[in-house]
């Protein structure tokens, strides 16, 4: 039995080229079990995207054996956390969020 693959990345946001990555990331692992990991639990297989868990739900259960955890994704480095924390806003509190902060910088 291979080892089950968590991919972590912006998966659960907008990014298209995210979300392609998590796609053929998951298609070049195969017959692996693939899981997708994010910032945020979301449900983006509506608008093309992959289902996604939070990170920390993603735990192992006890006697389950561990998965291996891999970074999949593009541009983690030029990313604050302050804006990561903005792209993951519902749309109707973002503008008002980021107005208020933009104004502390």
């Amino acid at each position: 039995m291979t080892t089950p693959v968590t991919l972590l990345g912006a998966y659960d946001r907008h990014n298209f080229g995210d979300l392609l990555l998590a796609r053929v990331a998951a298609r070049l692992l195969a017959p692996r079990g693939v899981r997708f990991a994010g910032l945020a639990a979301r449900d983006l297989r509506g608008c093309g995207g992959v289902r996604v868990a939070h990170l920390a739900d993603l735990q192992p259960a006890p006697g389950e054996p561990p998965r291996a955890l891999l970074h999949v994704g593009g541009q983690l480095a030029t990313c604050s956390a302050w804006q990561a924390a903005a792209m993951l806003l519902p749309p109707q509190e973002a503008p008002a969020a980021i107005g208020y902060f933009a104004l502390s910088l």
